[in-house]
């Protein structure tokens, strides 16, 4: 699993995985509907709690502030994108294995 987690905040792309990056550009492909964020940090997770504890992470660099209804209000919005990749094993078969790849994404409006 790759595991990325951005912020938009005020118009500009923040990588939460590494904050010093910041105005990243989000990018498709012409006739395709795979959407890339150019220079984006991809964390290799191999268990639930890996992917706990560098959400954790991310979190603290989120752009908060206090409002009249909540004391921690988020301030922007984020992206947290969790790909999948699988081999598939096919022992008769003389090619080479068959990678399927998936996408997660939860976005927090």
């Amino acid at each position: 699993f790759r595991l990325s987690y951005i912020e938009i905040y005020n118009e500009v792309v923040i990588d939460l995985l590494d904050p010093t990056k910041t105005g990243l550009q989000i990018r498709s492909s012409d006739g395709s509907s795979v959407v890339k964020i150019v220079g984006v940090t991809e964390k290799v997770v191999t268990s639930a709690a890996e992917v706990l504890t560098t959400v954790t992470m991310g979190e603290t660099h989120r752009s908060v502030g206090s409002t009249d209804m909540n004391e921690k209000s988020s301030r922007s919005h984020t992206i947290f994108r969790l790909v999948i990749e699988s081999k598939l094993k096919d022992v008769h078969s003389g090619a080479g294995p068959e990678y399927r790849v998936s996408s997660l994404n939860l976005v927090d409006l």
